[in-house]
């Protein structure tokens, strides 16, 4: 029972850990992206080697400048670690029109953002709705450690255009806006077809794990089944072994008795004989000699 326990407990882990490491897409199919935060529970995926950003965003590093922010103000909103993308670690907006994919974001300045597919020019769109997500900072590179500085972008122009950029010295941990709906990406952000791939790498790694443990369960079972016979064939032969030894001393008082009952009708060398005569019981008594 303990090493079933053992078992069972190792599972428990190996599968808490497969399960942190997978990233979902809003449709809840699996993505090759990677955690940001891979210390927190739940986590932004993006691309490897794209850029995390605060408000769990992604900026694909094709449009990465100097500063580490997007040269086009065009970052994508990426996966999450929450296969139900009911944590606060995924990023709220933009999640119906690609649901499948990652989908592009235009950053429009002054902290707002629209989802690309909502038009051609988000920013400029009234039918577009903006998301109040703050000023970009990049915080991590995905599947990296973390980054020392933040970089953020202040302002930039209706058209999407940054005009002005500056360094802070914090290093701001990942946040979300709980108040937003969703939409898609202009930044072509990287197709994420590799996911099924491994998923079912993943998930032929633990069903072998599991039939390995199943097998090594089985083979304890037969060993404990195989001992506990023997000692039953053990006990088995003892009890024979004791009933013939019953049987022998049986048999050899039975000899025995025989041999001493057949004595009892042998006539000595020599008795004497008494016999009884007369109607009182007298006895008269003659020595004789038997040859």
């Amino acid at each position: 029972m303990t090493l079933i326990r053992c078992i069972l407990s190792f599972l428990v882990i190996v599968s808490g850990v497969v399960d942190a490491a997978i990233c979902y897409n809003p449709d809840r199919s699996t993505t090759d992206n990677v955690p940001c935060n891979i210390d927190a529970g739940n986590s932004t995926c993006c691309a490897k080697g794209a850029s995390c950003l605060s408000n769990n965003l992604c900026l694909d590093p094709t449009f990465r400048g100097q500063d580490g922010l997007s040269i086009n103000n065009k970052y994508y909103r990426g996966a999450c670690t929450d296969k139900t993308w009911n944590s606060t670690a995924c990023a709220p907006i933009c999640k119906t029109k690609l649901p499948g994919f990652g989908e592009g974001v235009v950053y429009c300045g002054s902290g707002e953002y629209c989802c690309q597919e909502d038009a051609s020019n988000c920013c400029d769109s009234n039918s577009a709705k903006k998301f109040n997500l703050g000023e970009p900072k990049i915080f991590n590179i995905a599947g990296n450690q973390v980054v020392g500085t933040a970089v953020s972008v202040p302002s930039a122009t209706s058209s999407g255009s940054r005009t002005s950029s500056s360094t802070s010295s914090s290093s701001p941990s990942p946040t979300n806006d709980s108040g937003a709906s969703s939409t898609t990406s202009d930044q072509d952000p990287p197709n994420n077809s590799k996911g099924k791939t491994l998923a079912l790498s993943l998930g032929i790694g633990l069903s072998l794990g599991i039939l390995l443990i199943a097998i090594t369960i089985g083979a304890f079972w037969w060993i404990k089944r195989l001992q506990r016979r023997q000692k039953e064939t053990q006990i088995e032969m003892k009890a024979q072994l004791k009933e013939q030894e019953l049987r022998f001393d049986n048999m050899e008082h039975a000899l025995r008795q025989a041999y001493f009952d057949g004595r009892q009708f042998e006539l000595p060398s020599r008795e004497e004989v008494s016999h009884e005569v007369g109607d009182r019981g007298e006895k008269t008594t003659y020595r004789h000699e038997v040859e």
